[in-house]
């Protein structure tokens, strides 16, 4: 088996250069780091089990990545993993939407842009979603990158394949896991949520752990199905349990980020309530449809062996496809006017003159700007005939300033 590797071997390094030149191209390197994982033990339905870890460097110029080709080696099957995930080194999230499957040729391509900035060392970890494990046990496969495409007429120095050290296959150890379903503050679906709804919860959901360990919560990635932007339309995200915050929420694309600051311990048997809520800042006619994309988007570690659960959806909502669990569905409704007397002007009587109030409205705006075009105004009266039509003349409407801003116009048949 030999020994673990723990850098990048002189006797296998390289460079490689790439492409043509265009303004402002960067090198990136590309290398194992040096506290890659040593071979340990990957457990059965084990989630984001980290195999290797890389280095990406650049220097003075940024560089953005068009794919990287995870590649599957050791002594092993393609079926050990359900899928597999390249890992933000500073955050632990996926950089990717979508958990990648092997081709024939064992290899995994993951093709969504990632711009590393100038004069930096951005770490990311090549992990495992694995399988049952118990036709695969004493197997030992490992992970690495096969090949690296850049943009921008940029420099790769890198030699690959890069590989971490291999990880043997557990399948007799039942690790902790837990059922994800809806929760019990979830909302019905709305066709008219108005606009500046505020703290509204759009997503509810419950964490139930199973008898084998007690499960710690720290991290889950909400998905948005809908059309409502998450930064255009919504704003002041967070994460709730049982009424209390425990988290604010990040923004990323189509998903909001909560990172705990403790995690959360749901102890094995027992029930954790959760929810998600926000504010409406705009989005007329755009839907709000958060759930989870992925089961393992939800990180739940086991107490006892340590691993990442992979939690099985159940119940309203939750499907064998992605996304895995959704709540309702919310339409966003249009902006809101509300018109009520206001007690500025009070009853009293008038004589002949020039600009006589006659009376004040409180005009609300909430959701979004609205135009009034026009404005109708009934004039009722104690006295039959058209004696208010003769009496009153250059009606106007002014703003709290006192600027015109309609009129002025004559009263005709009481209007």
């Amino acid at each position: 088996t030999g020994s673990s590797i723990t850098g990048e071997e002189s006797a296998l390094s390289s460079i490689n250069a790439s492409s043509n030149v265009v303004t402002n191209p960067g090198t990136l390197s590309v290398s194992l780091a040096s506290d890659t994982p040593a071979s340990g033990l990957a457990a059965g339905n084990a989630a984001r089990y980290l195999f290797t870890k890389v280095n990406l460097t650049t220097g003075a110029n940024p560089v953005t990545i068009d794919s990287i080709v995870v590649k599957r080696g050791g002594v092993a099957q393609d079926g050990a993993f359900s899928s597999v995930d390249i890992l933000d080194g500073n955050t632990m999230l996926p950089f990717d939407n979508n958990s990648k499957t092997f081709n024939t040729n064992h290899e995994a391509t993951f093709t969504k842009d990632l711009t590393v900035p100038a004069n930096t060392t951005w770490p990311i970890y090549l992990s495992g979603n694995m399988a049952t494990l118990t036709n695969y046990s004493g197997e030992l496969p490992t992970l690495g990158i096969s090949a690296v495409t850049l943009t921008g007429g940029s420099t790769l120095s890198a030699s690959l394949p890069i590989t971490g050290n291999y990880q043997n296959l557990n399948g007799t150890i039942t690790i902790g896991n837990a059922t994800i379903s809806r929760g019990s503050y979830t909302n019905a679906t709305s066709t008219s949520l108005e606009i500046g709804k505020m703290a509204y919860t759009f997503f509810s959901f419950q964490v139930v752990a199973n008898s084998v360990e007690d499960l710690a919560f720290s991290q889950v990635s909400v998905y948005q199905e809908g059309s409502a932007g998450l930064s255009s339309d919504m704003s002041k995200f967070k994460l709730l349990q049982d009424g209390t915050k425990v988290g604010d929420g990040v923004v990323n694309d189509k998903y909001v980020n909560f990172t705990l600051a403790s995690p959360i311990i749901i102890p094995k048997g027992q029930t954790k309530q959760f929810q998600v809520q926000a504010d409406v800042t705009g989005g007329t006619a755009r839907t709000i449809d958060l759930g989870l994309y992925r089961a393992s988007d939800l990180i739940l570690k086991g107490q006892t062996y340590g691993y990442n659960a992979t939690p099985s959806p159940s119940g309203t909502g939750s499907s064998t496809a992605n996304p895995v669990l959704s709540d309702n569905n919310f339409t966003v409704g249009n902006g809101t006017l509300t018109v009520e007397r206001s007690n500025t002007v009070v009853a009293d009587n008038i004589g002949i003159g020039n600009d006589q109030v006659l009376g004040a409205f409180k005009l609300t705006v909430k959701g979004e700007p609205i135009d009034v075009t026009a404005l109708t105004l009934a004039i009722t009266s104690t006295t039959s005939g058209t004696i208010l039509e003769d009496a009153l003349d250059s009606v106007k409407l002014v703003n709290a300033a006192g600027t015109v801003v309609a009129g002025p116009v004559s009263a005709t048949s009481n209007t």
